[in-house]
Order: structure tokens, then C-alpha cells, then sequence
């Protein structure tokens, strides 16, 4: 059931929530499309923190968000931020109160085009972060990129004809303490399936 309908914002900005997700405290963060940040509410979202800067097309940069789709956050507390054209990047930002900018890197998983990745989701340990671009956008690009936390890449998936492609729109990991702890599940709309 549904305990809370609350319109989000910061600053007197509405958010435009695109991606959310929770962590084992039961805090809620949202990839703030309209603030360019994300957002980290209290379990009863009476309690907004910013995290990363608000970028502008023209003064994106490591730690400043530019409309952001999807968010992501590992075991550890580590804030994973999907970004829009032009700047095409996963920012990540560490745990704490301040949330301090760590890394960032392109998602280019096959070279030449970048993709603007619309989906996130990283493991409990925060060793594998996975992407997924914009289905809507990527038009015939049906893959997931695999990265390290530290952005490098470890691979992608892609396939064809029905029993193997996707087109994924949104992805979750299988939390520690899970019969199924580290699956990845991929909401597929060209087939509408898990």
C-alpha cells in the first residue's frame, strides 16, 4: 500500500524523479531530472540532500550533474548517477552526508557513438556496476555495459533474435541475503518480459 504521496524538490525547484531506489536504511534517492542532481529524501521524505552540482549543457563536469535518468546505490552507500546527452557519463559519489564526488566516465561500451544511458544498477559490493541505454534514443542498440566502481569496463551483453534481445528499460541486482544475491533482472519492453 501506499504510505506517502509527497511532492519532491529542492530549492523551490519540483525534481522530476526518473530513476529510483532505496538503500538498507531505508532512504530514497531520486535521479532529479529537473534539478540536474540527485537526491537523497528519509525513508518518510520529509528530509532532502542534494548530491552532486547542477550542471548546465555548457559547464558539465566531474561532480556537476546534467539531467540525470537513473540512480543507483551499492552496499556501501556509493551514489551511482546516469547522465543525458551531451555528457553521456556515470558519475559516482561516496557515502557520506556531503556526498563527495569519486569518479566519473563515458559510457561508450562499443566505441565510436555514445549512448545516452536511461538505466543503472550496481551489485551489493559495488564491484560491478551495470548500464543500459535509452531505448527510446539507441535505436537497435540492445546491450548492457558492464563497468568496475572505478568506471572500467569489464564487457557488455548484446544479442539477437527473439531469445536474446533486449531492450532494456530498467534494471535491478538481487540484494545480500537473497536466495539470489547478484542477479541482474532487466525489464525488457521490446518483449515484455523479465
Amino acid at each position: 500500500s501506499m504510505s506517502a504521496d509527497v511532492s519532491i524538490g529542492y530549492n523551490g525547484t519540483e525534481a522530476g524523479p526518473y530513476g529510483l531506489t532505496t538503500d538498507s536504511a531505508g532512504n530514497v534517492y531520486a535521479a532529479a531530472f529537473n534539478l540536474n542532481q540527485g537526491i537523497e529524501m528519509n525513508s518518510t521524505l520529509t528530509s532532502v540532500t542534494p548530491i552532486g552540482n547542477p550542471a548546465t549543457v555548457t559547464s558539465a563536469s566531474p561532480g556537476y550533474i546534467y539531467e540525470p535518468n537513473d540512480i543507483a546505490v551499492d552496499g556501501s552507500g556509493n551514489v551511482y548517477i546516469t547522465e543525458s546527452d551531451p555528457t553521456y557519463t556515470i558519475q559516482t559519489f561516496g557515502p557520506s552526508a556531503s556526498f563527495p564526488y569519486i569518479a566519473s566516465w563515458t559510457a561508450n561500451p562499443l566505441g565510436g557513438a555514445n549512448y545516452n544511458e536511461a538505466s543503472i544498477a550496481v551489485n551489493n559490493a559495488g564491484t560491478t556496476v551495470y548500464s543500459a541505454p535509452d531505448p527510446y534514443i539507441s535505436t537497435g542498440v540492445t546491450f548492457i555495459s558492464l563497468y568496475s566502481s572505478a568506471g572500467v569496463s569489464l564487457g557488455s551483453w548484446s544479442g539477437t533474435g527473439f531469445a536474446n534481445a533486449v531492450i532494456p528499460l530498467a534494471m535491478a541486482v538481487a540484494p545480500a541475503g537473497s536466495p539470489y544475491a547478484g542477479n541482474l533482472y532487466v525489464a525488457d519492453i521490446q518483449y515484455n518480459r523479465v
